[in-house]
């Protein structure tokens, strides 16, 4: 996400989702060739549902899946957008680390046990 973006307008607008509590996890450089492009990356809870409004020019699909699956798609190569990559493998950092606020924690749950794997189903 730009600098100059506002992270909770553009998940207003994109998602239709507002956040009670946020806080910055993670900032990136987005390519290490020829832009200096970074990326801010946010951790978000206490969500409300609310009716997106993204641009006319914007196509976002929004997939609810519990935190640990996501984790396994990333491992398997079904989300491959390095920003959700580094959002998702930061969190699940934290997560085994204990660094994340408790009531993220409490709604991500433990993580999956050793040899757990995605179903190729969904």
């Amino acid at each position: 996400m730009a600098r100059s973006s506002n992270p909770r307008r553009e998940l207003r607008e994109e998602c239709g989702i507002t956040a009670g509590c946020w806080v910055q996890i993670q900032e990136m450089d987005l390519s290490n060739s020829v832009t200096d492009e970074r990326g801010t990356i946010f951790l978000a809870w206490g969500l409300t549902q609310e009716q997106a409004q993204p641009e006319d020019t914007e196509r976002i699909e929004v997939a609810r899946v519990p935190f640990w699956e996501a984790v396994e798609r990333v491992k398997c190569g079904r989300i491959r957008d390095s920003v959700s990559i580094a959002a998702l493998l930061r969190v699940a950092v934290m997560a085994l680390q204990g660094e994340l606020p408790d009531a993220v924690s409490r709604l991500i749950g433990h993580p999956p046990p050793a040899g757990w794997r995605l179903e190729s189903s969904s």
